[in-house]
């Protein structure tokens, strides 16, 4: 290395340490600036809540459809009484069929635990619950029933009358996800965000 490059460097070094580096203070935040910053925050949260609640009103679709594929499909009915029958209604992916997890469904018929839950200030979607079939009204059959030779079993009209009502659901809460995407595309991205949608069923 050249002398003079040295000789730059001890200077560099020295002066270094001669000086005492004094912490900077942060400036104060604009309101102006804090206002922008949370305006940022929300841009990315509404982005989320409005691809969540696209996924939530397509998933309703998906069910509004296959309710009344089942509903109008012999083929389709007969495989439903069966799984319902056989397994209990796990496989069909509807929590209405569902017989395993009936209880809790039909815990919210009474009205008490769903206006606990949702609140009172769903009066059309107590009203619903309350016009819910329930199983223990029906004479569902089973597979070691069908094989004594049992039978006039009421499943079909169980499953029917079931996915009648639970499309009723499903339509309240399609009309519902709706509402709240809308309420979404005129926030302003000032103050809190809104509630995310979650589906009832």
């Amino acid at each position: 290395m050249s002398s003079n490059f040295m000789a730059l460097l001890e200077r560099i070094s020295s002066r270094a340490e001669a000086e005492e580096v004094k912490p900077t203070e942060k400036p104060a935040e604009s309101p102006y600036l804090q206002r922008l910053l949370r305006r940022v925050e929300n841009r990315e949260l509404l982005e989320e809540a409005k691809a969540s609640t696209l996924e939530v009103i397509e998933s309703i679709k998906m069910d509004l459809r296959f309710i009344n594929h089942v509903l109008k499909c012999q083929n389709c009915m007969a495989e439903c009484v069966l799984d319902v029958e056989r397994y209990g209604g796990v496989n069909i992916g509807l929590t209405s069929l569902n017989l395993n997890d009936n209880d809790v469904l039909e815990m919210y018929a009474d009205g008490e635990k769903l206006a606990e839950d949702f609140g009172p200030s769903e009066p059309e979607l107590l009203n619903l619950f309350k016009q819910m079939p329930k199983a223990e009204n029906y004479r569902i059959g089973n597979y070691w029933l069908m094989l004594k030779g049992e039978t006039n079993f009421e499943t079909e009209k169980f499953i029917r009358d079931r996915l009648e009502w639970h499309r009723k659901i499903l339509l309240y809460e399609l009309r519902k996800a709706r509402e709240h995407y809308r309420i979404l595309l005129k926030w302003d991205l000032d103050g809190d965000p809104p509630l995310p949608y979650y589906r009832i069923i």
